[in-house]
């Protein structure tokens, strides 16, 4: 036990214990050795006999550091997305909505649709309100499941 640092001796020694009564602990510890850190997942559970009693405790660590540092990347990733994404949705999109809703009051009539120039800039505004839409939906696909 003199090789488990003080900080997680008790709560190694409450896992062990545990584990004797027939339960699993996983733990997490970011590690510091001399300049470097570690981060270190440690799984203790009982082990069992050939007539399925327990016998004593198994005790299995992993260094898991590359795994951290690629979970923190992909969440400073979904960050920048949902930045895009908030971006897109109001300040891209508020100027395409106002946009349209001017286009619309202009056009009350119904007259101004028949003329290809009008005609034009409506099925463009479309366009791009549809594209902001699409990029809005690609960059939070990821919360959805």
């Amino acid at each position: 036990m003199m090789l488990i640092d003080p900080v997680g001796r008790e709560r190694v020694n409450f896992a062990f214990q545990d584990a004797l009564n027939g339960n699993s602990t996983r733990m997490e510890r970011h590690l510091e050795f001399g300049d470097k850190g570690y981060w270190w997942e440690v799984v203790i559970k009982p082990a069992y006999n050939t007539v399925g009693e327990i016998s004593g405790v198994s005790y299995n660590g992993n260094d898991i550091s590359e795994w951290v540092r690629q979970q923190a990347a992909a969440e400073r990733h979904q960050q920048k997305l949902d930045e895009i994404a908030f971006v897109q949705s109001h300040e891209l999109r508020r100027p395409v909505a106002s946009i349209k809703g001017l286009l619309n009051l202009i056009d009350m009539g119904g007259i101004l649709t028949q003329l290809a120039p009008f005609s034009t800039m409506q099925q463009q505004i479309d366009h791009l309100d549809d594209k902001i839409r699409l990029i809005v939906n690609q960059t939070t696909w990821n919360k959805k499941f």
